[in-house]
């Protein structure tokens, strides 16, 4: 008997993940591979003729990350040249220059010297090729004197083959009919080929100087460069290269502007001129929506002319807006020109091209001012970014470091973002800001504002929240230069428009990740079923039916913007065949349908398991399962079996007949078959022949199935109630069925009802949801029944892998089948095992895992989704800091934060710490979100000693000096190299500072120090001050100061005693006291006093008078004191000491007395002197001495007064007026021009007064009288004329 287990079929998707592709990568000005050229510039010659020596080429290269690269270029003859360029401090820019000749492109006018059609080749080979290893944005800059430009390169990626020509009016000057002046320039552009046999179409739209007014076709070779100037003549001064047509079939860069021009024209003032160039933006980049806005006019430069701006249409018929009021209707190519003054906001109908001008500053009635024309392309609002790597630049001028003294950027930013803008890490702090007009429209939902920064030279990064426009440019001498900072170059315009990309298609069971490009990248979908996030960029959608979803955002402008895909579900329909019967040793083919790949299960028995229609030569009955997967990729399953047996024998089960009834038999699964014994037989080669025994009968069937396969089976009719038979007890899986079977009757009842298809047919289909044993009566004839019993068993199957579950990027789960089964896991991505129960699950993204198990001839089917919760860290704030400074980093949201290392931070568990470090620093955060998940994100704080490190000597005696270690630090994570240590010029005042350093280049290992020895000796008594720039391999910014100063240890000595001395005084007392200012430096461990006096008014008798060491001098000290004799009657009482201990306060030297005699005078004249030996060229000495008054019985004493100042000499014409103080000798000379001693006016004894006298009869003449009384001498020229 056969019997048949029914399965309620499940379809299952296997597929866990199908991911639609995300929209192209953003392209902007950064880039590996550039291509540039230099278009002529107008190059001054010195008075000589000559060029000057700073007229060069540059390029500069600024990079986010560490990188290095080559820079190749070739010279008009044809030479090849390489070199090479590493960046490893970011916070630096590269800087490449090349004198000008022979590398820029040369056209008619070179320097004033105007050459003809057959002295220019328009083709040449001067270009230069950028490739560097990772992202850099690089600008050029064209320097010559007083006449430059830069500008931004486009990287190699966004160029195009399309282009329109954004040019200036050529500046001609006619000298005749016939002639043009030497300093007429042209209007021109430049294409560089990136391929080899590039095809260039070229429409120009005024008369070329080759070629004229025809369009033409070129053919260039990669790396060549055709330039295209204006034809200028007497009666085309003017010409405009702009709207020029530039096609090709391969990209190409194409630069536009004018040699040297007079910005605006018309105005015959303005005498300056500059070079104007830009490279060209391809025509699919171009917008639909600009903003303008003027520029800060430079210091000193004078209200004439003003800055310009330019429109220009790609399409006809293009309508552009001024402020959302219609302005002009221009056809593709056609110009509008206006004058800049304000800020505007400028709309069209189709894309634009926008540039601006700035104007012509120095004028022929002024002198010293800054700022000349340059040209800038103005960026889209559609491209604008968020953040900018950008310089500005600074190169050397004749007899200067600099040529731009002012430096600016021009920031255009939604006015509610404005405060987000960061300039290096640091919040903007704009010069001026205003608002731009705003007009609302469904481009433009909020207001903008502009603001004008003033900054410094050099790489700066800047960012803010939501995209913003930015403008650099910087203002010199008779000089300037302007590029936009950086743009994004896309086609696709993705800042004005959601893109969800193409609708998909995917399994039923599986999911897709959706991708929304475009907009503010802050996004709200709809309907929020499905999906894993409704406000996040790339939700995960499990759907089980067609959906469409919605996705809206903000635009470049604050509009509402949208867009939908349309997901459709596909479910796999997987038939693995009818089930089949063979005999032992037999085979059979299985054919499945609905899918185009199947694998099979189990192998026993199988020619392969992974091919379309295996072999089957089971040796038992097997039940063959078949994971199919169909023309979409779309998984599912089916089972058949293949009974095997000997001619599957059956013949019924035996049965019971009532005297005169009958019995139909039935045999089954034959070709042929054979009843015997033919008694009571209606038939006995049919399959079901109807029994009408007398007797009990045992019958016998032969059942032929092939012709090698057949066998016996027999059944047994007995005379009497019937014999009924329900068949085996049997189990089937809990939701499964089984078709019941009786033996055969004429009529059937069978109970419960509960779970059956039919309760009065012979083979009801039983579905029971719990165990049943199910009885059966049979009426095998009229009044004849039987009754018999089934059990059939509710088996689960139930593999019971449990709920959804969130595990953390990264993370491991184990996953667990319940029961005792054969199990088979999908998809197999990050499973360990794919039978076993209990796999461990490592996903990358979020899965929907498929269990199908399978025992006792059930199948079931689970799935449990595995949400792989991807944490995103978000740390910004890279920058470089001077040493003692500090600057705000920033982490993404989230739950918990721990940032390390901790040294320099402010806080560790905060969102946005101050970092203060001080060497160069990665600080690594870790961010928890709220389901416990941790990322990490990074932010470099790098150190320099951009401030000087001082080092003060403070004040040093003249005859000291002094040393110092002066340490030089690497605060980077990288090797320097000390290179060399360079006083800086400007900043030197004299000498006395010195370094010593060791042989040089040395290493400097990362965090670590080196040191150098610093020397100061002063010379002079003033303040000192050097500072010294410290050059590395790395270039990096470090300066030592070192301070210090010069002086004098100032002694003032005085002499005390009594004021008042009778005549006579053989012992008046008197004390010699000392204070100095510096007596820890002046050192003082030895010194000679001399006190000289006349011998007829002081005595120091040896016998009578002594002098001692006074309080200052402790035991170590040796003193003497002594009487010399000098000349002219002078005495000297000398006194000297010497000690171990150096001086260190005030107080007294020497304590004596002296003897006072009357004298010849009242007037007496010591003199206190003191010389401290070796230390006498840092020592400066005053000596105070009173007055003693001598008195007597008969008169009043007369003063001795040490020091006087009532002596004065003058002299004119031929009259000398003097004055003495006290009554003495007195001495007047006069000396002619060659210093010779013409005569003696007076030598002699003078009472005190005021005296004149003339001059006798000498020669006409430059004379000078010399006057001397005493201590006392001055010297006053004369002029005498007849």
């Amino acid at each position: 008997m056969r019997y048949l287990y029914l399965i309620t079929s499940i379809l299952v998707s296997l597929v866990s993940i199908i991911t639609s592709s995300p929209a192209q990568t953003s392209i902007d000005s950064k880039g590996t591979d550039f291509w540039l050229t230099f278009m002529p510039n107008f190059h001054q010659k010195d008075r000589f003729g000559a060029d000057y020596n700073n007229d060069s080429l540059y390029i500069f290269i600024a990079a986010s990350t560490p990188t290095s690269g080559t820079i190749s270029y070739h010279s008009k003859q044809g030479n090849s040249f390489t070199n090479t360029f590493t960046i490893s401090d970011t916070n630096q820019i590269y800087k490449f220059s090349i004198a000008y000749q022979n590398f820029e492109l040369e056209g008619f006018n070179i320097s004033g010297i105007l050459r003809n059609s057959t002295q220019v080749k328009p083709i040449s080979q001067q270009a230069f090729h950028v490739v560097s290893e990772s992202e850099v944005t690089v600008y050029a800059l064209s320097q010559a004197i007083k006449t430059s430009d830069a500008f931004l390169t486009i990287p190699t990626d966004a160029l195009g083959t399309e282009y329109l020509v954004m040019a200036y009016r050529s500046d001609g000057t006619a000298t005749s009919t016939t002639q043009i002046d030497g300093s007429s320039t042209p209007s021109q552009c430049a294409i560089i080929a990136t391929d080899s046999n590039t095809i260039v179409h070229i429409t120009p739209t005024t008369s070329t100087f080759i070629g004229g007014l025809a369009p033409r076709d070129i053919i260039l070779q990669k790396g060549e460069v055709y330039l295209l100037q204006d034809s200028i003549s007497p009666k085309k001064l003017n010409g405009d290269l702009t709207g020029t047509s530039i096609t090709s079939d391969k990209p190409v860069a194409v630069f536009g502007g004018q040699q040297r021009a007079r910005l605006p024209i018309g105005f015959p003032t303005l005498n300056s001129r500059d070079f104007l160039c830009e490279e060209m933006q391809p025509v699919p980049t171009w917008g639909r929506n600009y903003f303008i806005t003027p520029y800060p006019q430079a210091t000193n430069t004078r209200n004439r002319g003003t800055d310009l701006y330019r429109i220009m249409a790609s399409e006809d018929n293009t309508l552009v807006f001024l402020n959302g009021n219609p302005l002009v209707m221009l056809n593709k190519g056609q110009l509008y020109e206006n004058v800049l003054n304000q800020s505007e906001y400028i709309s069209s109908s189709a894309p634009i091209l926008i540039a601006q001008f700035k104007k012509t500053s120095v004028e022929s009635q002024g002198t010293n001012v800054t700022s000349d024309p340059f040209m800038m392309i103005i960026p889209p609002r559609e491209q604008y970014l968020k953040q900018y790597r950008c310089t500005n630049v600074q190169v050397r001028d004749i007899g200067s470091d600099t040529t731009y003294t002012e430096q600016y950027m021009t920031v255009i930013v939604p006015k509610y973002a404005l405060d987000s803008v960061k300039l290096d890490g640091v919040k903007i702090n704009p010069i001026e800001k205003k608002d731009i007009p705003f007009v609302y429209t469904d481009q433009l939902c909020v207001p903008y504002v502009y603001a004008w920064l003033k900054v410094g030279d050099g790489v700066h990064s800047i960012e803010a929240n939501v995209p913003f426009g930015l403008l650099v440019y910087g203002y010199g001498y008779a000089n300037s230069y302007g590029y936009v900072g950086g743009m994004a170059l896309n086609n696709d315009k993705r800042s004005t428009a959601v893109t969800l990309g193409n609708d998909t298609l995917i399994c039923l069971g599986s999911q897709v990740q959706l991708h929304a490009t475009g907009g503010n990248n802050a996004y709200q979908w709809s309907p929020v079923e499905g999906l894993s996030c409704s406000d996040c960029a790339n939700p995960i959608a499990i759907i089980s039916k067609n959906t469409s979803f919605i996705a809206r955002s903000i635009n470049d402008g604050g509009c509402e913007i949208a867009d939908t895909i349309n997901i459709t579900v596909n479910t796999p329909h997987i038939d693995a065949g009818k089930d089949t019967s063979i005999c032992v040793g037999n085979s059979t083919v299985l054919i499945p349908s609905g899918g185009v790949a199947y694998i099979w299960s189990p192998s026993d028995g199988l020619s392969c398991v992974a091919c379309n229609q295996p072999t089957a030569s089971p040796a038992i009955t097997t039940t063959y399962y078949v994971i199919g997967t169909d023309s979409l990729g779309c998984i599912g399953f089916d089972s058949v079996t293949v009974k095997v047996g000997l001619a599957m024998l059956d013949a019924g089960v035996d049965t019971s007949v009532c005297a005169g009834g009958s019995v139909q038999l039935h045999a089954s699964d034959g070709i042929a078959y054979s009843w015997t014994p033919p008694i009571g037989l209606s038939c006995t080669d049919c399959q079901s022949p109807v029994a009408t025994p007398n007797q009990s009968t045992m019958y016998y069937v032969t059942i032929t199935n092939s012709p090698t396969c057949s066998g016996i089976d027999s059944v047994f009719v007995r005379i009497g109630p019937p014999i009924v038979d329900a068949g085996n007890d049997t189990t089937i899986c809990r939701s499964g069925a089984v078709q019941l079977q009786a033996s055969r009757g004429i009529s059937y009842r069978w109970t419960p009802a509960t779970g059956l298809s039919c309760t009065d047919c012979r083979s009801p289909i039983a579905s029971p949801n719990q165990s049943t044993l199910y009885h059966v009566s049979v009426e095998a004839s009229p009044n004849c029944r039987g009754i018999d019993s089934v059990m059939v068993r509710v088996q689960d199957m139930n593999p019971g892998i449990g709920n959804d579950t969130t595990i953390c990027f990264g993370s491991s789960l184990q996953l667990h089948a319940s029961g005792n089964a054969t199990y088979l896991w999908s998809p197999v991505d990050g499973l360990s095992c794919t039978d076993c129960s209990s796999p461990i699950a490592t996903p990358k993204q979020t899965t929907v895992y498929h269990l199908l198990a399978t025992g006792n001839g059930c199948i079931n089917q689970d799935s449990i989704v595995v949400t792989v919760n991807v944490p995103s860290a978000s740390a910004w704030g890279d920058t470089t800091i001077c040493y003692g400074d500090r600057t705000q980093i920033y982490s993404s949201a989230g739950s918990s934060y721990k940032w390390i290392p901790a040294n320099g931070l402010s806080c560790t568990d905060c969102q946005t710490p101050f970092a203060s470090p001080s060497m160069t620093t990665t600080y690594i955060v870790e961010v928890m979100n709220s389901t416990g998940c941790i990322a990490r994100d990074s932010v470099k704080v790098g150190v320099m000693d951009c401030k000087p490190t001082i080092y003060n000597y403070g004040s040093l005696l003249l005859c000291d000096s002094a040393e110092t270690t002066i340490w030089i630090r690497n605060r980077s994570d990288k090797p320097v190299y000390l290179q060399k240590i360079v006083p800086l010029s400007n900043f030197v005042q004299g000498t006395g500072f010195s370094l010593v350093t060791q042989q040089l280049p040395r290493l400097i290992k990362p965090f670590d120090s080196i040191d150098i020895i610093s020397r100061f000796r002063p010379t002079e008594q003033r303040k000192y001050s050097m500072e010294y720039r410290v050059f590395t391999d790395k270039d990096s910014l470090q300066f030592i100061q070192l301070e210090g100063g010069g002086d004098f240890a100032k002694i003032d000595l005085t002499l005390d005693h009594d004021s008042i001395c009778a005549p006579g005084n053989t012992k008046f007392p008197v004390k010699i006291s000392a204070k100095c200012n510096y007596w820890d430096k002046a050192k003082v461990n030895h010194f000679t006093l001399d006190f000289r006096y006349k011998r007829q008014r002081i005595l120091y008798d040896s016998l009578v008078n002594s002098f001692t060491k006074g309080n200052l001098l402790d035991a170590s000290w040796s003193f003497t004191s002594h009487e010399l004799i000098e000349p002219d009657d002078m005495l000297v009482l000398r006194i000297e000491a010497q000690g171990e201990t150096p001086i260190s306060a005030d107080g007294v030297l020497a304590d004596g007395s002296i003897c006072v005699l009357l004298g010849d005078s009242a007037v007496f004249n010591p003199i206190l002197v003191m010389d401290v030996p070796e230390r006498s060229n840092c020592i400066q000495y005053t000596a105070s001495v009173g007055s003693i008054e001598l008195y007597s019985c008969f008169m009043v004493a007369r003063f001795v007064q040490f020091g006087s100042d009532k002596y004065s000499l003058a002299a004119q014409g031929r009259t000398v007026d003097y004055s003495v103080g006290l009554a003495g000798e007195i001495r007047l000379e006069l000396y002619n021009s060659l210093g010779e001693l013409v005569r003696v006016l007076h030598d002699g004894q003078s009472p005190e007064g005021t005296f004149r006298l003339d001059i006798p009869d000498v020669p006409a003449g430059v004379y000078a009288v010399r006057m001397k009384a005493g201590q006392f001498a001055d010297i006053k020229p004369l002029l005498i004329a007849r």
